[in-house]
């Protein structure tokens, strides 16, 4: 089952959930479940999306012509087909 993610905020917290992820990515695929960071928000970084997946390195850069703000992160929310929250 494939987890579409949303991380508002890339500080520790962010940044560890993560590299937890990455780590745990044979264990989770194992129980079926494939976790994909799709968008990415914070003040430093700006607003990231993409739904096939962000790599570390595309949230490491950020978009800073792209500020957070949010009715932009109403308008990703929006492209989904569900949200849960």
């Amino acid at each position: 089952m494939e987890i579409s993610l949303f991380l508002l905020g890339y500080g520790h917290v962010g940044k560890r959930l993560a590299q937890l992820l990455r780590e745990s990515e044979a264990a989770l695929a194992g129980l079926g479940i494939e976790p994909i960071i799709v968008a990415v928000a914070s003040r430093r970084r700006g607003l990231m999306f993409d739904p096939s997946g962000l790599t570390a390195g595309a949230i490491e850069a950020g978009t800073p012509n792209r500020p957070c703000d949010l009715r932009a992160t109403a308008a990703i929310l929006g492209e989904r087909k569900s949200v849960r929250v």
